[in-house]
């Protein structure tokens, strides 16, 4: 799947967390939404894009998780990466003020960081891997069994009559 069309798919089941998502699908999108992410940090516009892109990219990770035949509570492993992307840059120990309501002592950023590390690893060792082969109980698969090839589904019939 091109880039274009995993970010058309994924805007498009903004929020489905039914079916299975392919490995390309998943990663043009993240990987997208991931240096936007970082552009927008740059001029201070990085909050209301992460709230944009939270449901989206549950979504994405819940269809990806079924792709692999693990159920949709696995996408909770996204949240603190998404939420960690909203603290102030400061070395891990540091205290961190948001906002002048709340601060956060060193410890805290660290463990906050271990965290963030940890969903990082199980996203990295799950998301990577291949799909199951042919259906499984979340639905069919993107992939082609034969070619390897992602299965792109067909516009739907609108019930006009031609060629029906």
């Amino acid at each position: 799947m091109s880039p274009t069309a995993s970010i058309a798919t994924c805007l498009r089941k903004y929020g489905t967390f039914s079916g299975r998502a392919s490995r390309s699908e998943f990663w043009w999108f993240v990987g997208s939404c991931g240096v936007l992410n970082a552009a927008l940090r740059l001029v201070g516009l990085q909050a209301p894009f992460i709230l944009a892109i939270t449901l989206p990219v549950l979504a994405v990770t819940s269809r990806r998780f079924h792709d692999i035949g693990k159920g949709t509570g696995w996408a909770i492993v996204v949240v603190p990466p998404l939420l960690y992307t909203l603290l102030p840059p400061a070395p891990p120990g540091v205290p961190v003020e948001i906002g002048g309501l709340i601060e956060i002592s060193g410890a805290e950023t660290s463990a906050i960081l271990m965290l963030v590390t940890i969903c990082n690893v199980i996203i990295f060792i799950n998301l990577f891997r291949e799909g199951v082969s042919g259906a499984n109980r979340f639905g069919a698969s993107p992939v082609d069994d034969q070619s390897g090839r992602e299965v792109i589904p067909s516009a739907v019939s609108t019930g006009s009559g031609a060629g029906e």
